[in-house]
């Protein structure tokens, strides 16, 4: 009888805490359900959604007074805290003479007060235009620039103990009519063409062809009323919208000088301006010209126009040119819904065709439908062209938000509906909400609010916006009451662990009593904020799958059976760094020196590509297929270097690895390479061209050294700008120098530069460069040792360095063997020296030394195909000189060895499926398996020959390169021996262990009758013993979700006969609780108005049993194929040569 296997005792207790939990929170969001939102008034403020025309468009007289009304109705019993103006978004200050004043704008008490009305009185309005310290104080007006005007856009704010609203703007524009500055407009036109001539003055409001008169000037001082002429004839039209001239089919009679009356009717004035208009001479027009578009001002290319409720008349203007002449053609599509508004369907007509030049579409609020008016132009050259104006009809809120009023803990809903033409900012006691981050999102037209708190009471408005123009402000009330038996908000919360990814809290609370749950609430700054539930027994939780190196705000909150607490004080705790995820790739070259050496130049990464900062950059370069790579390290706060010594004309590859306190990015090795080509020896340049700087160092004390240069003579065509300096030594974490820097000096008659905060008996190397515009010399290096913080010795012997080695090369020459070669050291004045070869795999600090009399060595016992690290090192008579800069190879590829863990299964009655896994020591790239099976009773070779390898004719072969391979047409009842060969560039390696393989069925007859040893396996390589723990988790899995079931549909039947009263929909109520119609769609983030994230959190630890499923059936056991049989399974008989000892029988309703 096969054995069962059961749960362990902590996981069933794990599960009946969660279920305990689960069906503790069932009763909370019933309970809290039945205290759903309720509909509350506005606080005794009311805020009109939009104003009349007459009201939100305010024309003023300069120097003449003015009064503002607030729109806000407050109700006399509201114990009103603040009442102020804003203009342009910023508050006006009454007053100025307040030193601590914090407002953007300033105003003369004298000149402008807020009435006991809340009106603001203007006793006159300014409009000026360079306006000088004689005329305004400037600590009273504010100056922009050299301008400064009353225009604007005002609306009144309102304090009160419940929140802070704002009105609807009130846009205030001064009147004007000024000729506008510059010569005389000149307008050029081919015959046969249109012309527009624009009235070059200036109104506010916009001139109109009824506040303008043209005339042409004649000689003599004769005028031709041209206004009157275009009453008479279909050669001239005066613009409705901005009195612009336009002549059809100019003739050259037409050129001339032509003069525009404006009139005001506000200011009572009159202005004059005139316009040239120049006819090109026939020879040189042109035959033929494409339809183009001419637009008499900026109102031609709106591409949105609102039309108001009380909106005068508009026109919509088409004007075309071309050869031939482009006809026009007025379409509009518009959308028309259904009965139910559910669907819409577009339809299109033809406003106008066929007409020349000009053709224009008259639109009031009354008989425009809104949609999109397209004019479309064509002549026989060219494609047609369009261009299309949408029309849009107020009003632009189509329904305002609800006011509510919730307990804690909820979910909340604000909608303003408005048409797609719109967009909507919110704004919550009049500061703007920052939506998507935190427990304010933006959805559509609504904004969703989570796990409600008190302080999130007060006000909430959308504002209505189109093209920066604001049609509309719809105004809510939102009131968080707690209940009074909310249970106590958790205190003293901490961070007691860090991690990269994962933050460990605790807290405290007063008393446990009543609390069936906590809530973590945590926020990346500047995130968005998520949750998770923990049961009431705890005081500490881990926070997991958090970003690396990333600042979070925590809070936590407790829950009992009637309600929630506020929330905890917010703890901001950081998670530790990690590795980087990625290389920097966007790579600058500068090639401004000798063929020699090439700048780098690189961005470095972002906070959540660095996770971490970044301490230092590994930088590798080779020869394209070279073999061993340069390796250079440089400081984390570095953005460049200097890649020197390269061979000209020939082509590298480089790769730039950067590290963290966590250390460098885990696959760094499969991190990719660029490519860079170097530049070929210049024939006409010199060799002091690219001279280098002289330089000399000297030690001054312990942590200090000053370098002083001078320059060889340079070209006169060069444009020197300065130095750069850098410097390198050796840091013990790497045992490598580090390079810092550069250092910039930009004064190129500086000679010298002092380094101080340098370690005492350390080692530098410093470098300095001359560079230029697009040039740059080559470098000068050299070392010098500090003093040491003790030493009596004289600065020359206590700075004294040997020369570092030059010219490191590496050649693999076998899989275990290397070639090193090395340069001798240059103006060496010692008698007696040697030198110590030092190296170490990579990324291992095991380092081996070996010593050497001559410039080169072979370095024997290495193993395949692994990548060390060879720096050289020069020995004098008494001491040793700085390690060379390491250099990477990687010895050749090696014989690999056998691959490990064979298993097989049976996939069907005549296929196996083998797998195994690579050799422990692959000595290189794995390039293909010889996968080898035969026939167990295949003919009986000697000793050995079963070893023969991939040769070996007695085995099939099959290859592949993955680590799995499916064996077909296998005879049933027969045993097959399988074994696995590996394969690398230099070579076959020896084969794997033999595995058996058997696919046996045949029909029981009783289990006495079975052959000894048939008995069901216990088990085998593949197949575990967890099936019996996946069937009883599928069990208690289904179990638990019906009983949960049935006991929420109890519990909701036993409320609306227990609470008839509490579930009947009042008017003006959403029984819903979350803010939404009781029609409309619901969030899956809500759950009777409480977040399901609460829900999905208890429930995220019961993870489903992973059943293993499908039909695949491990080393041998497949299903019966229509009669009952008995399938008999040979684990491998490593063992047993005759596979008998475990045989087993297994009825086929096991898989």
């Amino acid at each position: 009888m096969a054995k069962r296997t059961l749960l362990p005792l902590s996981r069933i207790s794990a599960i009946a805490d969660t279920t305990t939990i689960l069906f503790r929170l069932v009763w909370i969001l019933l309970l809290l359900d039945v205290t759903a939102a309720k509909s509350i008034d506005d606080g005794g403020i009311t805020v009109p959604e939009a104003l009349p025309l007459t009201s939100r468009n305010v024309l003023a007289i300069k120097n003449h007074p003015l009064t503002l009304h607030c729109p806000i109705i407050i109700s006399r019993d509201v114990r009103v805290l603040d009442l102020w103006w804003a203009k342009d978004g910023s508050k006006l200050d009454l007053n100025p003479q307040n030193p601590t004043t914090t407002a953007d704008v300033q105003m003369p008490p004298s000149r402008i007060q807020i009435t006991e009305d809340g009106d603001l009185h203007f006793e006159k309005i300014i409009h000026k235009i360079g306006i000088s310290r004689s005329v305004l104080d400037s600590s009273v007006y504010p100056r922009h620039g050299k301008n400064y005007t009353d225009e604007g856009e005002y609306r009144c704010v309102v304090k009160s103990a419940i929140g802070v609203v704002f009105s609807p703007v009130i846009t205030v524009s001064v009147a004007v009519l000024e000729v506008q500055d510059g010569n005389k407009e000149e307008v050029k036109v081919k015959a046969g063409q249109p012309a527009l001539l624009q009235c070059q003055i200036a109104s506010t409001p916009p001139l109109t062809s009824s506040h303008v008169t043209w005339v042409s000037l004649m000689p003599h001082g004769r005028t031709n009323n041209i206004s009157r002429l275009a009453q008479e004839t279909n050669r001239f039209s005066i613009l409705t919208h901005s009195g612009t001239l336009v002549i059809f089919s100019v003739q050259s009679g037409d050129a001339g000088n032509y003069r525009c009356f404006a009139r005001h009717d506000v200011l009572n004035t009159n202005k004059s301006a005139d316009v040239k208009l120049i006819v090109e001479t026939a020879n040189e027009l042109v035959s033929s010209e494409p339809p183009k578009f001419l637009f008499a001002n900026d109102y031609e290319t709106q591409k949105t126009i609102i039309l108001d409720e009380e909106d005068e008349e508009q026109t919509l203007d088409c004007i075309a040119s071309g050869i031939p002449v482009p006809t026009i053609t007025w379409v509009l599509t518009y959308e028309v819904a259904n009965e139910s508004e559910s669907d819409v369907q577009p339809f299109s007509k033809i406003l106008s065709e066929g007409k020349e030049y000009h053709d224009s579409i008259t639109l009031t609020s009354e008989n425009s439908i809104q949609g999109n008016y397209t004019c479309v132009i064509t002549n026989s050259i060219g494609s047609p062209i369009s261009k299309t104006i949408q029309v849009v009809r107020l009003p632009a809120l189509i329904k305002g938000p609800n006011s509510y009023k919730y307990p804690p803990a909820k979910t909340v809903r604000f909608e303003c509906k408005v048409p797609p033409t719109y967009t909507l900012i919110w704004y919550k006691d009049g500061q703007r909400l920052e939506t998507g981050k935190g427990r304010v999102k933006a959805k559509g037209n609504e904004i969703v609010i989570s796990n409600t708190i008190r302080n999130d009471s007060g006000f909430y408005q959308c504002e209505v916006v189109s093209e920066d123009h604001i049609y509309a402000i719809g105004t809510a009330r939102l009131s968080v009451e707690n209940n009074r038996e909310a249970p106590d908000a958790p205190f003293d919360l901490q961070c007691i662990q860090s991690q990269a990814k994962a933050l460990v809290i605790s807290w405290k609370v007063a008393s446990r009593d009543n609390i069936t749950a906590f809530t973590i609430h945590y926020m990346a700054i500047g995130g968005e904020e998520r949750q998770k539930v923990t049961p009431s027994k705890s005081n500490d939780f881990i926070i997991e799958n958090l970003k690396a190196y990333t600042n979070y705000s925590i809070y936590v909150r407790s829950y009992s059976v009637k309600s929630a607490s506020a929330q905890s004080q917010k703890v901001i705790c950081s998670t530790l760094e990690d590795t980087p995820i990625k290389a920097p790739r966007n790579f600058i070259f500068e090639r401004y020196g000798p063929a020699s050496q090439v700048r780098i130049r690189w961005r470095p990464l972002s906070d959540s590509e660095a996770r971490g900062k970044i301490t230092l950059y590994k930088l590798q370069w080779r020869s394209v297929n070279g073999e061993f790579t340069n390796v250079r390290y440089i400081d984390g706060d570095s953005d460049e270097f200097l890649i020197t010594e390269l061979t000209p004309g020939e082509p590298i590859e480089l790769r730039l690895l950067p590290s963290t306190s966590a250390g460098w990015p885990s696959d760094k090795e499969n991190s990719p390479w660029t490519r860079v080509n170097t530049t070929k020896l210049e024939a006409n340049v010199t060799d002091d061209y690219y001279a280098p700087p002289t330089m000399d160092l000297t030690v001054l004390n312990s942590s200090s050294i000053l370098v002083n240069w001078s320059e060889p003579p340079r070209h006169k065509d060069l444009s020197l700008k300065g130095y750069r300096l850098t410097y390198s030594t050796e840091v013990g974490k790497i045992e490598d120098f580090v390079f810092f820097g550069p250092i910039h000096t930009y004064n190129y008659s500086d000679r010298s530069y002092l380094f101080t905060n340098f370690a005492p008996s350390t080692s530098y190397e410093v470098h300095l460069q001359t560079f230029g515009d697009s040039w740059e010399s080559e470098v000068v290096s050299k070392f010098i040792r500090t003093f040491s913080t003790t030493s009596n010795e004289d600065s020359m012997s206590s700075s004294k360095v040997l020369p570092t080695i030059s010219g490191l090369q590496v050649i693999p020459t076998s899989s275990s063997e290397v070639r090193l070669t090395w340069e001798p050291p240059k103006n060496s004045q010692l008698h007696y020296y040697y030198y110590t070869v030092r190296y170490n795999k990579l990324d291992h600090n095991d380092y081996q030394y070996i010593s050497s009399t001559s410039e080169s060595i072979e370095i024997k016992d290495l193993k395949p195909y692994t990548s060390y690290e060879f720096s050289v090192q020069l020995m004098g008579d008494d001491e040793g000189g700085p390690y060379s800069q390491k250099i990477e190879s990687r010895t050749l590829p090696g014989i690999p060895g056998s691959p490990i863990q064979l298993h097989w299964r049976v996939l069907n009655q005549t296929l196996v499926e083998v797998e195994w896994q690579p050799p422990p020591a692959t000595n290189g790239v794995i390039l293909k398996y010889w996968v080898q099976y035969r026939h167990k009773n295949a003919s009986l070779l000697p000793q050995g020959v079963n070893n023969g390898g991939v040769n070996d004719t007695s085995w099939k072969n099959k290859l592949t390169k993955n680590t799995s391979v499916f064996l077909e047409d296998l005879l049933k009842n027969e045993e097959y021996m399988v074994r696995i060969i590996a394969e690398t560039k230099a070579g076959v390696g020896n084969p794997s262990e033999t595995i058996y393989v058997r696919i046996f069925i045949r029909k029981p007859t009783s289990p006495e009758a079975l052959p000894p040893g048939d008995s069901p396996p216990a088990t085998n390589t593949l197949q575990t013993v967890e099936t019996s723990s996946q069937h009883l988790g599928i069990v208690i899995g289904i179990g638990l979700s019906v009983l949960f079931i049935i006991v929420c549909v109890i519990i909701i039947l036993s409320r609306h006969r227990l609470f008839p009263m509490l579930t009947r929909q009042p008017v003006g109520m959403h029984v819903n609780g979350n803010g939404f119609p009781p029609r409309a769609k619901r969030s899956v983030e809500s759950f009777n108005g409480v977040e399901m994230k609460v829900l999905e959190s208890l429930t995220a630890n019961d993870q489903q049993l992973d059943t293993k499923g499908g039909h695949s059936h491990q080393n041998g056991i497949i299903p019966a194929p229509t009669d009952p049989l008995l399938m008999r399974i040979v684990r491998n008989p490593i063992d047993d040569p005759h596979g008998r000892e475990d045989e087993e029988t297994v009825p086929n309703c096991i898989h």
